[in-house]
């Protein structure tokens, strides 16, 4: 009887695995977004488990610190100072009470992906330099308009902060990100990465059909000559 339940448990899970390489490697088109003139870059900032984006502070579409204040960070200054924002969503319990994966554990891997809170990590910081880890796109005013909205829509203001996001104390990665509530839930089909991917995808991105992991979604992000 186990035996017969572990064939189908292993099958399951091949099926899965095969879905997930499947799907990471289909993409979706956007024909129309590669005839528009392109006028921002942003970059998709891989630790090669997780995905954030790197986007211009300051842009005639959207100046970030209107949403995220570089003063609530530990050193303003400096925050003030930098040219991108690096913005993250993610687990809030994998976010904030895993700093390093050696402090990762079972009961906290559980709790993350069981449908956990989300949060954002906002990092005010210097223009990325593309890398293995680092994927420019260069997006049209258009399609940056429609990044931005999809990723603002997920950002939720409280009155009680005066209109802004609600910012998690006490939580620091370094001197200039700032962590603070987001919308949504984190599942192990709605990941950090599904997130990005969706983002990316509204703004007319060519994208996996669905990511949970970084790896698709940076090899969809590659150069012409990689």
């Amino acid at each position: 009887m186990w035996r017969v339940l572990l064939n189908v448990l292993f099958g399951l899970l091949l099926l899965l695995l095969l879905a997930i390489a499947l799907l990471g490697w289909l993409s979706t088109r956007h024909e129309a977004a590669a005839e528009a003139v392109p006028s921002v870059t942003v970059y998709a900032v891989s630790n090669g488990v997780h995905i954030s984006l790197a986007l211009p502070v300051q842009h005639e579409v959207f100046d970030w610190r209107t949403l995220f204040d570089p003063a609530n960070s530990r050193r303003p200054a400096l925050a003030q100072q930098q040219d991108y924002v690096l913005i993250g969503w993610g687990s809030k319990t994998f976010y904030t009470q895993v700093p390093t994966w050696s402090e990762l554990t079972l009961p906290l891997a559980v709790q993350a992906l069981a449908f956990d809170a989300a949060a954002f990590n906002v990092t005010y910081l210097p223009q990325p330099q593309v890398g293995e880890s680092v994927r420019a796109m260069r997006l049209s005013g258009r399609q940056y308009r429609q990044l931005v909205e999809a990723m603002v829509a997920d950002v939720p203001v409280f009155k009680a902060q005066n209109g802004q996001p609600k910012m998690i104390p006490g939580v620091h990665y370094g001197v200039t990100d700032v962590f603070y509530e987001a919308k949504g839930r984190y599942t192990p089909w709605f990941t950090c990465n599904e997130w990005i991917r969706q983002r990316l995808n509204q703004a007319e991105v060519d994208m996996p059909l669905w990511s949970p992991f970084a790896t698709p979604i940076m090899w969809h992000l590659r150069g012409p000559t990689e």
